[in-house]
């Protein structure tokens, strides 16, 4: 608790792409309808680039595993999800990929 103490805490809507560099930064992004997991919204790789380019020394990414697991349909959807791809790989690799115990 007193990691925050002292700290201001500053939040911004998933829509604001201009977010102002931050010395660590928690970025989330899941889907609960598995219908949505190709959308626009959720496979924008700017959107995702624009968040690893704002952390100044740490980030956060909570997604779901369902999302990085998940094989797209059409080359459009496979182009914007590989970003999420390598990254997904990237973590695992390097042991930083923890998974929540209570999922199946």
């Amino acid at each position: 608790m007193h990691l925050f103490v002292n700290n201001a805490i500053n939040s911004t809507g998933c829509l604001e792409y201009y977010l102002k560099p931050s010395r660590i930064l928690v970025f989330g992004f899941t889907c609960s309808d598995p219908d949505l997991i190709f959308s626009e919204f959720l496979n924008n790789p700017n959107r995702f680039n624009v968040v690893l380019t704002r952390a100044r020394q740490k980030i956060i990414i909570i997604g779901s595993k369902l999302f990085f697991e998940s094989v797209a349909s059409t080359e459009k959807q496979l182009q914007a999800n590989a970003c999420f791809k390598n990254f997904f790989k990237y973590c695992r690799d390097n042991g930083c990929y923890f998974e929540y115990p209570g999922n199946s």
